[in-house]
């Protein structure tokens, strides 16, 4: 009888140390355990659409993930200058393994508008793209600018979020 006794209160430890173990382990945060990642980028392209605003091409990010997507927007960058996209160091895109991230600011009376993506961070639910405008100082040279920026990443299913 004590030998039962003895096995029950053991087997009642073992089911409750399982049950804490259990219950301990299932407090996984992977978001506390995520280092965020700088991601690297290649740029394709940047600089200033001349004319612009004829381009019909809206200030803001994009984010392009197909080819039709790409040449449509190769197409509106070179419908003005023809030339716009000879400097790109690549327009050969393979959608498969990468995808392209290209901001464009507002239209710009002078010539000392810049766009730039300065990082893009993986986090654990998204990836964040720092992007920055700034103004070198003004300019004696007034023509209607649109600047941009165009980068290459690695292909990813999380959001991406500009900032």
């Amino acid at each position: 009888m004590k030998t039962q006794l003895n096995t029950l209160v053991i087997k009642k430890i073992l089911v409750l140390l399982v049950a804490v173990f259990s219950f301990s382990s299932c407090n996984n945060n992977d978001d506390e355990s995520f280092t965020p990642i700088n991601i690297e980028f290649e740029v394709i392209g940047s600089g200033k659409l001349t004319g612009a605003g004829t381009e019909d091409i809206l200030p803001g990010n994009y984010v392009i993930n197909n080819q039709n997507e790409w040449d449509i927007l190769i197409n509106k960058m070179n419908s003005l200058n023809p030339d716009t996209t000879s400097s790109f160091t690549t327009s050969n895109i393979n959608f498969q393994t990468h995808l392209i991230i290209a901001v464009f600011d507002e239209i710009r009376p002078n010539l000392n508008w810049n766009i730039n993506i300065n990082n893009i961070t993986e986090n654990f639910e998204n990836i964040i793209v720092d992007v920055v405008v700034t103004n070198d100082g003004s300019s004696i040279i007034n023509v209607v600018r649109q600047p941009y920026q165009i980068v290459r990443i690695p292909i990813t299913n999380k959001p991406i979020i500009f900032e």
